[in-house]
Formats: structure tokens, sequence, C-alpha cells
């Protein structure tokens, strides 16, 4: 269709942006050093209006959240592999003219490439390390630099390989998952498994390619869409290999040949568990590889990245892949709110069968001393919270995510129902930014002896002084931190096993908070003592027994650091 007049060219001053819909296309004009640019009035994130933003210079702000534009050319500023989809556009007679069906130059659909092959880049952070792997690997080949895209094009076969970019980057590269965000396009029939992509030229087969009218091979651009796997298949040596095409989009034109383009083949369901070799269960499919920017860093650059670098990538606790380790039960949001429910069932059993005179079966001393004890004891309930859902926000795995962030329910659970040296612990491990560190002084120092003495060791003082729905309902809460340590424990054999330089870091963690958590134990001296038979020897006996049973839990784990060649498979229980 021709140009259509969209503005009158006084109405757009220098600077301004306005949008408007033509023939169906909304549109965002922008006039930037006496030039009018056209692009579709949608942010590449999530489809936002980007005349609702904000015009700085060359540069435009989307409202929602913050992603940065290049007027001049549509490329991404804030994330580089952003991309706008831009109209061609003429001003006569002083009228701004757009053709809605005609994109402009600069984008790949306009360009005739021949029997070229090869992906289109966006400008990712490691495309520079795909394109020097692309010269290294082929004898031929033509890079067109169009600034929001880079176009590579290699006579009839193009090839790239995760070794040769691991060699340039010299750092692990995630082959299929990063290549697949960097190329929103590409030309020829693409074949891609873990270590390399082949892009091969197939005269009159369907390609990333729609035919123009004088029959020349036109690339195809894919706004806000990336190519797509298809069925999973196996070589004769059985290993899994995954193929996709860019003409697998629908809506494509017609061939050459007349032939119309088919639709893209189903894709298998949850193919990026395919190495599992067998059918996913509910956990992987609800855990597995839901951080993407663990490997890669965030898409947009904010202060907070700067955190995650430090205390995250940063911390000595490392594993080559968090995604090796899964929770020992296993826990979904389904399996956890069933756990759940029996569990309040059963305390609530209790709590219904408290008679009208229950309290006055209980001496006095023992009220007053629940009104010290356990009424505060949520503001430590709440401490322990945070720290887990701290963990949960920093871990590098959604599997690690996912189950502080159930613990971090359990521990409001606990305050739900149901302070100087603990405080003390508790509000400096909650300034403990290191991700690794927190990890382990929460869970393998902390919450071991806070569990012990109050699930354990205070449930038997409730039930010495007749309280025993108070006794069975920490025994119920207790359950909770049995699967807590259990996660814990797993997920550290797991980290040690790949990376056994982590050991070192661990263990001065755990000798650094022993001693500040023996203090906080010892502070509740005084409340064991109050209640009969009591003194000073049974709480020497609760601080032993305390103790014994970390060290017992921890003893596990330090005996791996000591071991630290343990086969896979072999427990350290």
């Amino acid at each position: 269709m021709p140009f259509e007049p969209i503005i009158a060219e006084a109405e757009l001053w220098d600077g301004d942006m306005t949008a408007r819909r033509v023939d169906g296309h909304d549109l965002l004009l922008v006039r930037h050093n006496g030039v009018v640019y056209a692009y579709e009035n949608r942010c590449a994130h999530l489809g936002v209006a980007l005349s609702e933003g904000r015009l700085d210079g060359y540069v435009l702000t989307c409202r929602a959240h913050h992603w940065q534009y290049d007027v001049r050319s549509g490329s991404g500023v804030n994330p580089a592999t952003a991309c706008l989809r831009r109209f061609a556009v003429k001003i006569e007679d002083g009228k701004v003219f757009v053709d809605v069906h005609a994109p402009s130059l600069d984008f790949p659909n306009a360009e005739d490439v021949g029997d070229g092959v090869g992906p289109v880049l966006t400008g990712h952070p490691r495309a520079q390390a795909v394109l020097e792997a692309i010269r290294r690997l082929n004898s031929s080949v033509e890079i067109r630099n169009r600034g929001s895209y880079i176009r590579v094009l290699a006579p009839r076969r193009c090839l790239v390989t995760r070794s040769a970019i691991e060699d340039i980057l010299r750092q692990p590269f995630d082959f299929r998952a990063e290549l697949e965000i960097m190329m929103p396009s590409f030309k020829g029939r693409l074949r891609l498994d873990d270590d390399e992509a082949v892009w091969t030229f197939e005269a009159g087969a369907i390609s990333g390619a729609t035919a123009s009218p004088t029959g020349s091979s036109h690339p195809e651009m894919i706004p806000n869409a990336m190519p797509s796997f298809k069925d999973t298949v196996r070589r004769g040596d059985g290993e899994v290999v995954s193929t996709f095409e860019a003409s697998a989009i629908s809506g494509a034109t017609a061939s050459p040949t007349g032939r119309s383009r088919q639709e893209m083949a189903q894709k298998r369901t949850y193919w990026h568990l395919s190495d599992l070799g067998r059918k996913p269960t509910d956990y992987d499919i609800a855990t597995s590889r839901l951080h993407y920017w663990t490997a890669r860093g965030f898409e947009v650059k904010v202060p907070v990245s700067e955190w995650y670098e430090r205390y995250q990538r940063g911390s000595e606790l490392r594993c080559r892949d968090w995604e090796e380790w899964g929770d020992p039960r296993q826990t979904t949001y389904t399996t956890y709110t069933t756990i759940q429910r029996t569990r309040e069932a059963f305390v609530n059993g209790l709590l219904d069968s408290i008679r009208d005179d229950y309290d006055r079966g209980l001496s006095p001393q023992w009220v007053a001393l629940l009104d010290r004890v356990l009424a505060p004891l949520r503001y430590p309930g709440h401490g322990l919270q945070m720290v887990a859902a701290y963990i949960g926000n920093m871990a590098p795995s959604a599997r690690i995510t996912i189950a502080a962030t159930f613990q971090a329910a359990d521990e409001m659970r606990r305050v739900q129902r149901l302070w100087q040296p603990l405080r003390e612990v508790i509000e400096t491990l909650l300034v403990t930014w290191d991700w690794g560190e927190a990890l382990v002084a929460l869970q393998f120092v902390l919450k071991p002896a806070f569990d012990e003495l109050f699930m354990t060791h205070f449930g038997r003082l409730a039930r010495a002084a007749g309280d025993d729905v108070l006794d069975r309902m920490f025994f119920s809460l207790n359950e909770d931190c049995a699967w807590h340590r259990a996660w814990s424990e797993s997920l550290m054999v797991t980290a040690i096993r790949d990376t056994p330089q982590s050991a070192h870091a661990v263990e001065g963690w755990i000798k650094n908070w022993v001693p500040r958590v023996g203090r906080a134990v010892s502070a509740f001296r005084p409340v064991f003592a109050e209640m009969p038979p009591a003194g000073v020897e049974r709480f020497a006996t609760v601080f032993n027994e305390i103790e014994q049973f970390g060290q017992r839990y921890r003893g596990a784990l330090l005996d791996l650091l000591d071991r630290r060649d343990l086969p896979p498979g072999e427990s350290v229980a």
C-alpha cells in the first residue's frame, strides 16, 4: 500500500512524540534533530504504549519497567537486546507520511541476501563473541551492522560452535538458551544442538524467508518473537538434537511456487527438560531453570544488579550448576499446601480440645513464664522468616528459592501459632548480605539451636507443667524444621561435591557463627531455672543437648568437608 498522511509536519515539534492509529497499526511518531521516525507504539517488553513514556534527547524510556530505546535507530539502550519495529517515513508538502506495510530499510526484512545464510543478532553483551566465533569457523562471512541489529551471511552454509565461543569468552556459554535470546531472526534452515548451530541454504525449501514479487529471497523479521524449537529427535548414537525454523510463524506469506507456508509443528511440551530422559515430574516442571538472570545477568541495568553480582555471584559458596540439586521432599505449592493443611488441622484440633477451665489447671508460675517467653517469641520468629525470604530471593536457582520461600512460610506459621543476645544474632544475620553465608549461618547454626531450644526443650517444660497442648503443638511445628534441615544438608552436599573450593568458606562461616549462637542460647538459662524441677544443672543439661544436636547435624557436613572426594550418590549421614 502507498504512504499515508499521518500528521502535519508543523504539529510535531523537535524533541516531541505523538501516538496515531493507521490501518489497524498503533504508531509512535518521534522527531529528533529535525528527523521524523515512526515505530510501532509498543514496548518490546510487555507491549506498553511507548507514547506514555519519557523522551530525553534520543533516549525513549518506557513508563512501565524503564526499558530504553534509541529513537534514531529503534535499537535497545537498556537492555541492548531490545528492538523496536520501525516503519518507512517521508515528508512531502508539509505532511508526514508513513507506510505501515513497508518497514524501514534499517530492518532485515528489506534486505536482499541471495543465497547467504546465518543469524540476525541483537546487541546482546555476548553477541560479539558469537560473531568472532563465526568468523573463525567460516571461510567467507559478511557482517552487516545495521545499528539495531547485525546480520551475518555466509554463502549457503554458516557454522558456530559452543567451544569456539567459550574459547573467546573464557567462560561457560549456555549455547542454546543464549543464542535463542540474541537471535530474533535468521536466514536459511537452522539445525541446533547443545554444541553447534548450522544454517544451510536449500533451494525451494521453507526457511526464515519470504518471497518478493520479483522472486528475490528476503529474510523475515519476527518482531517480539523467537525461533521456536520443534520436537526433539535423537540421532543414531542416542544424542538429543533440537531443530527449529523461523518460517514456523503463523501469518506468513506465500512462497514463489504459490504454496502456503506450513504452520509450526507442535512443540514438545517442556522441551527444556528433554535431557532428563524421562517424563518430567510436577516438581521438575514447576522448579526447573526459572531464574534466567543467574547465568547472564539482568536484561535491564538497575542498582539491584550490582547487589546480585556482589552477594550472589560473588559468594564463596559456588556450584557449576545449581539445578543439579533438588529438594529431597520435591516440594511444590500443591504438595506444600497438602502437607500443611494436615498439620494445621492437627494444631486446630489441639486448640479445639481446650476446655474453658484448661488454663486454671496450669500453675501461675507457668502462665507467667508463657507471658514472658511465648508472646515475644514472634519477634525472633519474624527474623528467621525474613532471613529465609532473603536467601530465597538471592538464591541462584529457582529450586533453592522455592524451598527457602516455603521455609519462610513455615516460620510465619510458627509465629502465628505461638530477647537481647538472640535479638543481636538475628539482627546481625538480617544484614548478612552474602547469600551463601546467610544460608550456612541460618540453616546450620542458628535454626538447629533455636528449633531444639523451643520446639523440643521448651516443649518438655510445657509437658512438665501440664500444658500438653503446647507440647504437642511444638511437636507439629518441629516437623517443618526437620524438612528445613533435610533440604539444606542435601543442597550443601551437592554444592561441595561440585565445587570443593566452597568448603573452606563454609567451615569459616560455621566457626564464626557457633559462638554467637551459643551465647544467645545461654541467655535463656533463667527461663529453665524458674520451673521446678529446675536449677542451673538442669539448664546445663539442656544446653549440652542443644550443642550436641547441632554438632551431630553439622558433623555430617563437616565430615563431607574433610572427604571432598566423596563419590556421587553416597550419603553423608
